[in-house]
């Protein structure tokens, strides 16, 4: 039953954002709301479990990135960091406000996750300076930098929604650190 709670939440998620009741919910699910409560103490406890789920997400696909020996170390970090769970597809910019303005411990235990959980990615960017594929970079800077950028989009769309996907915006993040912005003709003009 916890399952069928959790993706049944999920899909409400989906369609009215946090602002969907215990009672909604109840109804997907043909039960009552001392079902619910069994499971899970309050709303804000099961929007917790789906954090918490997100997090073991995200983690076990960390590792199947690491883990295949078909990619290529700038292949895997290109994609650690453009990485979204994929069940959790309804994740958008105004939904992660909602969740820091109305669930804010729900909110601050995703936030300390994306700015402690960095492990990964200072592996592989080791393992690719080894193997000359990736320069030498201060790693704590690249990271301060890719955060900055995340919460920088964050804070422009908390007032304009409606603009890129979560998806769509890592993807550019992580084209322009991985690329930088000058094309092959503009880095021979900065060598000369």
């Amino acid at each position: 039953m916890r399952e069928r709670i959790l993706e049944a939440t999920i899909q409400l998620l989906k369609t009215r954002g946090l602002s969907f009741t215990v009672s909604e919910l109840t109804q997907s699910l043909g039960t009552s709301k001392r079902t619910i409560y069994q499971y899970y103490d309050s709303k804000a406890g099961l929007i917790e479990e789906i954090v918490n789920q997100l997090m073991q997400q995200i983690k076990q696909m960390e590792k199947a990135i690491i883990m295949d020996n078909t990619l290529q170390v700038g292949e895997k970090l290109r994609q650690l960091l453009v990485l979204l769970p994929t069940s959790y597809g309804l994740l958008d910019m105004r939904l992660l406000h909602d969740l820091k303005r109305n669930y804010y411990e729900q909110w601050l235990i995703l936030d300390k996750f994306i700015k402690e959980e960095w492990g990964a990615v200072s592996d592989i960017i080791d393992e690719g300076v080894k193997e000359g594929k990736l320069r030498p970079v201060q790693t704590e800077i690249l990271i301060d930098v890719y955060i900055g950028a995340i919460n920088g989009i964050y804070a422009k769309n908390e007032i304009q929604t409606g603009q890129m996907s979560i998806q769509e915006n890592l993807n550019e993040i992580v084209d322009i650190l991985l690329f930088g912005v000058l094309s092959e003709a503009g880095k021979k003009d900065i060598e000369q």
